[in-house]
């Protein structure tokens, strides 16, 4: 999944549906890239980072899910 705001993804993802971050990585350009696990599900998720500049744009969706 990707969102403008990264970081804001992530703790929702903790927040509404209990995931654990099992990893958050910035890179060079400002994204984010995050995993968490909810349930036996691992979800990569990312993003921009508020103030910082990067080349996130939005997209309607792009989930990227494995189990």
């Amino acid at each position: 999944m990707i969102a403008v705001d990264g970081p804001a993804l992530l703790e929702f993802a903790k927040q509404a549906f209990g995931a654990e971050e099992t990893f958050r990585a910035v890179g060079p350009a400002g994204g984010l890239h995050g995993e968490v696990r909810i349930g036996d599900s691992m979800i990569m998720m990312g993003g921009g980072i508020p103030g910082v500049s990067s080349a996130v744009r939005e997209y309607p969706c792009a989930p990227s899910v494995r189990s």
